[in-house]
């Protein structure tokens, strides 16, 4: 038999990361906290999910770091699963060269005193029976994805010989050697890379279980960072994107940072009820107010019309009611009218509640029309009343809607807070920004990354995102280099695809001619772009692909083609055509985000910027 089944976990939420005083090491070493109340509360929560598997899904062996919180996180599994525990140096934490102490762990004659369920030197020796010791001068990302390769080839072949019945594994380690293990197991290059053409990372919270499967000759990662069974959810995520080491003091202070701004941010919003009174303006009389419903008449907002309200935080908010005329009531006098309203505060409070009768909230605060003030709409031929467009339905109320637009203005001025950095030199990328998305606060930094990565053995949207990211990280030691902190970088890199083939610029008409050729027995074409930011300040990492299809028309005339190759457009551009210029006259149809195809998805570059200041 050989192993089929890999568990990886990482430890339990740490003491030190309480807010202090914290209570000494138990082991007496430096760095080696034990957990948190939470954390042991993590611990015996994964337990509890292990031992719930079916006995053909159990691990048969526990194999944990030395330090105490992972030894301690895999106590309670232990004793679940009636198995002992044995400590591997090879999976042991990751510490930085350019730490000031760089602690070896303890013991099996150490441990032994706090956790009888550790079993003996004799059955897994911690340093020789893989034979992988992390350097106590500190590892780098390569020295780290390095050990969890040796470590896999001396771990493999030690079960093969002294463990041959055994199947399913459990290792027990930290952040950054749980990603450096699965990337190494998967076969990756490096721990930045990512698992799928996605972008995925592999996760890494307190107590997360990531499960690996040996699948047709390969290992495969079937659970990515499972923590369901929580009753916190995930916490604690980390990767390597993050520069701080797992758990730092570096690594907390962002955390506490971004908690506040998030705290912040919501504390900017809170649900808020008001009513509008609205006077009967004028000779709104009809012959239905003289009728037994009148009452019933009076102030109707019909279901298809469409109520608009200005901004709230002024003194005289805009209102504007349309399409109710259908309607034959006092309000039918102000359809289609902006009017104008003032603040007054109610004396005693209104009650809201819903059609079950539950209380939905209070009033405390009403608008009343002013109806002295006679707004005159302008009529103009340039000037554009999008007041009268139909707006799409929405069953949001408005207070939601306004949470929204008021959180996207918020954070669309926090991003001119920043310098934004455009990791190219395409004018086509700049527009996006600036045309589009309104960001006039970009500077231009040319990568100067050659574009020369391997695409063996690569998918095409992984060259893609590695080529990316190179842009990114050559740009951002340059702003490293100027002290430039309080930058987002923005990267992207745009291919074009075909049958599974990158399609390069073509260069020469011969070759742009052939492409059009490939075009027409594979219509349809992938434009893939990848887009990272990196905030320079937090050192956090996003990243974004956008594939949209374009399919070539194969029945597009010859002499439109052959009217095209002499234009001499498309010959320095990926794909050999310029959808946005007359290039789109070659395609039947697009499906996806069409600025995509000009070099910048604007969403998700957008998206991309908010979650890096959020």
């Amino acid at each position: 038999m050989t192993i089929n089944t890999i568990y990886i976990a990482r430890h339990g939420y740490r003491a030190n990361w309480l807010p202090p005083p914290h209570p000494p090491n138990p082991s007496g070493i430096d760095s080696d906290p034990p957990l948190a109340p939470h954390g042991k509360d993590q611990a015996e929560q994964l337990a509890a999910h292990i031992q719930q598997f079916p006995e053909n899904k159990k691990p048969q062996i526990i194999l944990s770091s030395p330090f105490y919180r992972c030894v301690e996180t895999s106590q309670p599994i232990s004793r679940a699963l009636g198995l002992p525990i044995a400590i591997e140096r090879g999976v042991g934490e990751w510490f930085k060269k350019d730490r000031d102490t760089i602690p070896e762990p303890g013991n099996y004659d150490l441990l032994q005193q706090f956790f009888p369920e550790l079993g003996t030197a004799e059955a897994w020796d911690r340093d020789n029976t893989v034979g992988v010791i992390p350097s106590l001068n500190g590892e780098d990302e390569n020295d780290i994805f390095e050990r969890a390769q040796r470590f896999w080839k001396g771990f493999f072949a030690v079960m093969e010989k002294k463990f041959p019945h055994i199947e399913r594994i459990l290792i027990v380690t930290h952040a950054a050697t749980k990603i450096a293990l699965g990337m190494s197991l998967l076969g990756k290059s490096g721990v930045y890379d990512s698992v799928d053409e996605n972008g995925t990372l592999i996760k890494a919270a307190t107590c997360s279980l990531d499960t690996y499967e040996h699948q047709r000759n390969k290992w495969v990662l079937t659970v990515n960072g499972n923590c369901d069974f929580l009753d916190e959810g995930e916490e604690m995520n980390w990767n390597f994107h993050y520069k701080f080491e797992a758990g730092s003091d570096e690594d907390i202070k962002m955390r506490q940072q971004q908690a506040q701004r998030s705290q912040a941010a919501n504390d900017d919003f809170q649900d808020m009820y008001i009513t509008i009174d609205i006077p009967a303006l004028g000779n709104t009389k009809t012959q239905a107010e003289d009728s037994k419903d009148a009452s019933r008449m009076d102030n109707v907002i019909g279901p298809a019309a469409q109520f608009q309200i200005s901004e709230l935080a002024v003194e005289t908010p805009l209102i504007k009611l349309t399409s109710n005329e259908t309607h034959v009531n006092r309000l039918a006098a102000i359809d289609g009218k902006i009017l104008q309203t003032k603040w007054r505060q109610l004396v005693g409070t209104d009650l809201i509640f819903d059609d079950y009768g539950e209380l939905v909230g209070q009033v405390k605060e009403h608008l009343q029309v002013d109806d002295s003030v006679k707004l005159v709409r302008q009529d103009n031929d340039e000037v554009v009343d999008n007041d009268d467009e139909k707006l799409p339905k929405s069953h949001d109320n408005a207070t939601s809607f306004l949470k929204r637009a008021m959180r996207a203005a918020k954070m669309h001025e926090k991003l001119q807070e920043y310098e934004l950095v455009l990791a190219s030199t395409s004018p086509r990328r700049i527009e996006i920004l600036e045309t589009i998305l309104k960001l006039t606060n970009v500077n231009i930094v040319p990568s100067f990354f050659e574009e020369n990565i391997s695409k063996h053995g690569l998918h095409y949207t992984e060259y893609v995102q590695q080529t990316s990211l190179g842009k990114a990280r050559a740009v951002e030691r340059q702003i490293e280099a100027s002290s430039s902190r309080n930058a987002l970088i923005i990267s992207a890199d745009t291919i074009v695809v075909c049958n599974g083939t990158i399609y390069e610029k073509p260069g020469t008409k011969e070759r742009q001619r052939q492409m059009f050729e490939e075009y027409r027995n594979y219509p349809m074409l992938e434009v893939v772009t990848a887009v990272h930011v990196v905030n320079c300040a937090s050192g956090t990492l996003h990243s974004h692909t956008e594939i949209t299809k374009l399919y070539f028309d194969a029945e597009c005339p010859s002499h439109l083609i052959d009217a095209y190759i002499e234009c001499g457009e498309g010959l320095q551009v990926a794909g050999g055509f310029q959808y946005q210029s007359i290039g789109n006259l070659l395609f039947s149809k697009m499906e996806g985000d069409y600025f995509n195809i000009v070099g910048l998805p604007a969403k998700g570059c957008y998206t991309l910027l908010e979650k890096s200041i959020i």
